[in-house]
């Protein structure tokens, strides 16, 4: 039995993108960053693979759109209104949000897992992470080497997000949200407020 032909949909079809990236978005939690191809998330959503470039650009932007939706789908992200030395827990848990969601979630782990081998996906990974979360707030930090201290907040919520859903470090793993937070944020907050040259640290 041979395939049916794709269909081109005009590009104009309000519901073409959100159907490109409904299927994007299952096929990346069932297979991964590596096994997925843009054109399978074509056949999918019904769409020639050109198409799904001209909105998406790549592979690489596709899955960057998947993720971004992850968190857009979570609503206003409120870090414009957030005081500033309030920013660490604010970000921990929207990040911890996007692991939680029901559809977030296997989109995410499928992300982490391809990034610790594949380094397109990594790339996406730190993308995503810094211009999601972290750009909107650096305009609001006034300490030095402010890009050092994005990364490395980057960094404790990849780790947390690696320990926590991949790892399943125990008893980390079994820690609610809210504890998390309060546990994670202020780390996260001195990245990005506090002072970096060793001085605060405990010996």
């Amino acid at each position: 039995m041979t395939e049916p032909k794709l269909r081109g949909r005009r590009p104009g079809e309000p519901d073409t993108r959100a159907g490109v990236l409904q299927a994007a978005l299952e096929l990346f939690a069932e297979r991964g960053y590596d096994r997925s191809s843009v054109r399978e998330v074509a056949r999918r959503s019904g769409v020639d693979p050109s198409l799904v470039l001209h909105y998406f650009g790549s592979k690489d932007g596709l899955f960057g759109a998947v993720m971004g939706l992850a968190l857009t789908g979570r609503g206003e992200l409120g870090l414009d209104s957030c005081p500033v030395d309030g920013l660490g827990e604010r970000l921990v848990e929207i990040y911890l949000g996007v692991w939680e969601s029901p559809r977030s979630a296997p989109v995410a782990l499928a992300m982490l897992r391809s990034a610790a081998t594949n380094e397109q996906a990594a790339a996406v990974l730190r993308e995503i992470v810094t211009q999601r979360l972290f750009d909107p707030v650096v305009d609001r930090l006034d300490g030095d080497r402010v890009r050092l201290r994005v990364q490395l907040a980057g960094s404790q919520l990849i780790g947390l997000a690696m320990a926590r859903y991949v790892v399943r470090i125990s008893p980390l793993a079994d820690q609610g949200i809210d504890e998390l937070v309060s546990l994670v944020g202020p780390s996260v907050q001195r990245y990005l407020t506090g002072d970096l040259s060793g001085s605060e640290v405990v010996r």
